[in-house]
């Protein structure tokens, strides 16, 4: 679920940020909202962790996660884990809404924002809160 929750944490910031997510978010069939749509299509399909313990595909290939969707109860199912998902990814950028906010600047100036770059921006506002 973790992996779901990090896909769908671009959704999440634009949500909070400016209040609702541009269309790219699910662009094609490596978008991250894609590749988390997968990955709940595997959960409730293939590793035993949905409602029913039957393994109904060898393969999530993008032919199963339509044919899964097109089910209207697994859609449903499908669509309960990735609202679970956006909903804890956001509960997550609120809790450190300071850090996205600093992310957020630097990719407005073009920057390239690698986790290093993550990691030393939250040390830097780790070191301040402790300074004042």
């Amino acid at each position: 679920m973790d992996e779901i929750c990090l896909l769908l944490a671009g959704i999440a910031a634009e949500q909070l940020l400016i209040g609702s997510h541009g269309e790219g978010a699910g662009m094609g069939s490596e978008s991250d909202l894609a590749r988390a749509t997968a990955l709940a299509t595997k959960i409730e399909v293939q590793v035993g962790m949905g409602d029913s313990l039957v393994q109904r595909a060898t393969e999530v290939s993008p032919q199963v996660v339509a044919a899964v969707v097109a089910n209207s109860t697994s859609a449903r199912k499908i669509d309960e884990i990735l609202q679970v998902e956006l909903s804890r990814a956001r509960e997550i950028l609120m809790a450190e809404r300071e850090l996205l906010l600093k992310v957020t600047d630097e990719l407005d100036q073009g920057a390239v924002v690698t986790a290093e770059r993550i990691r030393a921006l939250e040390e830097e506002g780790a070191s301040r809160r402790l300074a004042s």
